[in-house]
C-alpha cells in the first residue's frame, strides 16, 4: 500500500499544504525536515520504506549558501532514493514568501504583507502558520496554481551532478 510523506522546512509551507490537499494533491503526513541540514537522516525519516512517495519542498536559499549544504542535500537525497518508493522535489523560488510574490502576481514583500493585512513580515510568517487551511482560500483567490511551486531550480544548481533528481511542480502532485 502506498504512504506518502511530504518534508518542509517551515510551518507556513504544512498551512498551505493543508490548503492544498482537499484540492486533491497528494501529500500525505508532513514532517519538518531541512534536507540541507540534517546529518543522520535515516534517524529522524525512520518511518520511510519502499511503498513511501516522498514530496520534497524545499528553499532554494538555502542550499545555494556554501558546499557543505549542498553536499549534505545531494547525500539525504540519495539515501531517500534508495529508501522509498519515489523522490518528487518541489523547489521553491528562493523561499515561501518569494514564491507567493510570484503565484499571487504582487512586485514585492510589502505588498504580500499587505496582501494578508500584515504589518511586517514576522506577522505574515506568524499567519501562514496559524492560518486555518479554509482562510486561505480567500487570500488565494489569485493564487496562479500553474506558477506556484513551479520552479525548476534544482535541475540548474545540479546540472554537473552525477545523480538524477525528479524536479517536479505542483501539477505533479495529483
Amino acid at each position: 500500500m502506498k504512504k506518502y510523506i511530504t518534508l518542509i522546512e517551515g510551518e507556513c509551507e504544512k498551512s498551505i499544504i493543508e490548503w492544498l490537499k482537499p484540492k486533491g494533491y497528494l501529500f500525505g503526513q508532513t514532517r519538518k525536515v531541512v534536507l540541507s541540514e540534517i546529518k543522520h537522516i535515516s534517524r529522524s525519516l525512520y518511518m520511510i520504506n519502499k511503498q513511501t512517495i516522498v514530496t520534497v519542498l524545499m528553499d532554494t536559499d538555502t542550499i545555494i549558501r556554501g558546499e557543505s549544504d549542498r553536499s549534505r542535500l545531494k547525500e539525504n537525497i540519495i539515501w531517500l532514493i534508495e529508501n522509498s518508493k519515489r523522490v518528487r522535489i518541489i523547489t521553491q523560488d528562493k523561499n515561501l514568501e518569494d514564491e507567493l510574490i510570484r503565484a499571487l502576481n504582487l512586485s514585492n514583500i510589502r505588498q504580500l504583507i499587505d496582501h494578508f493585512n500584515e504589518r511586517s513580515l514576522d506577522g505574515l510568517k506568524s499567519t501562514l502558520s496559524t492560518i486555518n487551511p479554509e482562510k486561505l482560500e480567500n487570500k488565494f483567490i489569485q493564487l496562479n496554481l500553474d506558477l506556484f511551486w513551479s520552479s525548476k531550480l534544482l535541475n540548474q544548481l545540479y546540472q554537473d551532478s552525477n545523480i538524477i533528481i525528479l524536479n517536479c511542480t505542483l501539477k505533479d502532485i495529483k
